[in-house]
């Protein structure tokens, strides 16, 4: 759980509290096996743990298909990121051949792992 910063504001730091209470995923943490579906307000991602890295598909321009990504965790639709978090009510943040900033996260699951 997350404790407050002293060098942010408390509103952030509440954020930033809020979002480990509405659910999500440490995917900086899954074993290799893992798969999570996050669900945001326009699509649906499945990402998966591989052992050469992650892979994301659901976006039908950025990735239809298995693409090899950066997922680098989510933000409140600005430029400071929770690094690994995959967070409920925040956005995904990944990369492939350029940086993608979803829409808001609705839902994040894990279906399966090692």
């Amino acid at each position: 759980m997350w404790v407050d910063h002293p060098n942010l504001t408390p509103e952030v730091n509440r954020a930033i509290k809020e979002s480990e209470l509405s659910g999500g995923i440490w995917w900086k943490d899954l074993p290799v096996g893992s798969k999570v579906i996050v669900r945001t307000r326009n699509t649906r991602y499945e990402i998966e743990n591989r052992e050469d890295g992650s892979y994301i598909q659901g976006h039908e321009k950025y990735c239809p298909q298995p693409t090899k990504a950066s997922i680098h965790g989510s933000t409140f639709g600005g430029s400071m990121i929770k690094a690994g978090w995959l967070g409920v009510g925040m956005y995904l943040e990944f990369s492939t051949d350029r940086t993608i900033t979803t829409s808001q996260i609705q839902d994040v699951q894990e279906i399966g792992g090692a």
